[in-house]
């Protein structure tokens, strides 16, 4: 039930391709990254509820100072293009596996970098 409202949840109203989703999702959790992932999404969402959400083109890369967060801006901006492909063909397994290798970088970021300060 959880895996199909996590779906239903990402999917909005088109349910073409739901059975490939659920498929991708079941086969990533299996995976040691997915908890560790899904717990650092987690706070990340909490962060920019509070924050007030952001999006990727009002990030001022000049105002990156450790190296932590400026690694995991320019993962996430490879992501960003390795992704898009993948997504075009809905290759979701594949998605979810690319996501997975954010686990470093994410983890470093948290460990290392100060969230929430005024710059």
């Amino acid at each position: 039930i959880d895996q199909v409202l996590a779906v239903r949840a990402r999917q909005d109203e088109w349910l073409y391709d739901f059975d490939k989703r659920i498929e991708a999702l079941a086969s990533f959790i299996k995976l040691s990254e997915a908890s560790a992932l899904s717990a650092a999404c987690k706070r990340v969402n909490n962060i920019l509820q509070q924050a007030g959400q952001i999006d990727d083109k009002s990030i001022n890369e000049a105002l990156l100072e450790e190296g932590a967060e400026k690694a995991l801006f320019a993962h996430l901006q490879a992501m960003e293009k390795l992704l898009e492909p993948l997504y075009e063909q809905k290759d979701y397994g594949r998605i979810l596996n690319q996501l997975a290798s954010l686990r470093e970088p994410v983890d470093a970021f948290f460990d290392q970098v100060m969230v929430m300060v005024e710059e």
